[in-house]
């Protein structure tokens, strides 16, 4: 369990440093064009940047929101197995108690069966 939820924030990690790497060539290029352009589209150019970053951020929040309720599932996941298991071992030893309660029953009619006898 420990394990896949290792794996999994990798992975997520691993995402976010492609957002953040796609954000940056993206920055560079648009950068480049502003270079290329002339004045009357540098201020088309930077409405497109500020767009795109919005975008790149909203991105980057849904998936922060994506990694919080996984982490919580995960969580949840691990506290309802403790719970279960503590289910089984109460269970298990509620089994044992009336088994004893039954051997000690056994018993006492067997002795009850000798004195009469």
């Amino acid at each position: 369990m420990i394990m896949i939820m290792i794996m999994k924030m990798i992975m997520i990690m691993i995402i976010i440093m492609i957002m953040i790497m796609i954000m940056v060539i993206m920055i560079i290029i648009i950068i480049i064009m502003i270079m290329i352009m002339d004045n009357d589209n540098i201020m088309i150019m930077i409405i497109m940047i500020m767009v795109m970053v919005m975008i790149m951020i909203m991105i980057m929040i849904m998936i922060m929101v994506m990694i919080m309720i996984m982490i919580m599932i995960m969580i949840m996941i691990m506290i309802m197995i403790m719970i279960m298991i503590m289910i089984m071992i109460m269970i298990m030893i509620m089994i044992m108690i009336m088994i004893m309660i039954m051997i000690i029953m056994i018993m006492i009619m067997i002795m009850i069966m000798v004195i009469i006898m």
